[in-house]
């Protein structure tokens, strides 16, 4: 039985708007569900900009995947 659909807004923050060459950006991203439903199996995946290099076991709060390049959170 089909009970409605999940609602998952995503926000997305830097720590730094202008960061320094070789400096750390952190980027916090917050997924909430507004429901109704309950989400499950939900994926974040983001492109990082260019010259910005993901550093491996940086993400928190679910299970990262480096994939092409760029995390993915699940």
């Amino acid at each position: 039985m089909f009970n409605g659909t999940a609602d998952l807004p995503l926000a997305k923050a830097a720590n730094r708007a202008t960061p320094r060459l070789g400096g750390t950006v952190t980027y916090i991203l917050t997924v909430t569900n507004a429901g109704p439903a309950t989400a499950t199996a939900v994926r974040v995946a983001g492109v990082l900009p260019a010259g910005v290099e993901y550093v491996a076991g940086s993400i928190t709060g679910g299970t990262a995947c480096k994939a092409a390049g760029a995390p993915t959170l699940s």
